[in-house]
């Protein structure tokens, strides 16, 4: 399924020390959050801030105003005036669905791709929902497997 983002730069620091933050409220217009410059400072201008917000995708632009009004609640941003921009992106393939006919799937085509010498890795290559970590771990398992095989396969 399709997701946005919005980048937010602001001119003072994030009032969270939180790097990365799940949302699930329902009047909260977006499911996750982040502060870029709380995990990697060089990500903003000193003394200022840059965010992240993930919003279900929906038909046309989220409302900024309404992303504003939620950070302010959840305490991300002291105010609205410390918001230099939002600029909005849509990832057409952002999530794998999972739906009733997903496990019947994966197990016909994992089998497949392995009898191939396909060695599906990760969030995508698995068909599951993981972590970095959890897909470092599935890569270093494909690495392992590749190199076992055959010099011919």
């Amino acid at each position: 399924v399709a997701v946005r983002y919005a980048n937010i730069a602001l001119r003072a620091p994030s009032p969270l020390r939180e790097h990365w933050v799940y949302t699930p409220e329902p009047d909260i217009p977006f499911y996750r959050m982040g502060v870029y410059s709380n995990a990697a400072p060089a990500m903003a201008p000193q003394g200022c801030a840059g965010l992240w917000v993930e919003i279900t995708d929906r038909a046309g632009a989220a409302d900024e105003a309404g992303i504003v009004d939620a950070l302010l609640k959840i305490g991300a941003i002291a105010s609205s005036g410390d918001v230099v921009f939002i600029e909005q992106h849509k990832v057409d393939h952002g999530y794998v669905v999972f739906d009733e006919v997903r496990e019947k799937a994966v197990d016909t085509i994992l089998p497949w791709l392995a009898e191939h010498g396909v060695h599906s890795c990760g969030r995508y290559g698995r068909w599951t929902y993981g972590s970095m970590g959890d897909a470092i771990l599935d890569g270093f398992a494909a690495a392992g497997q590749a190199a076992r095989l055959p010099e011919n396969s």
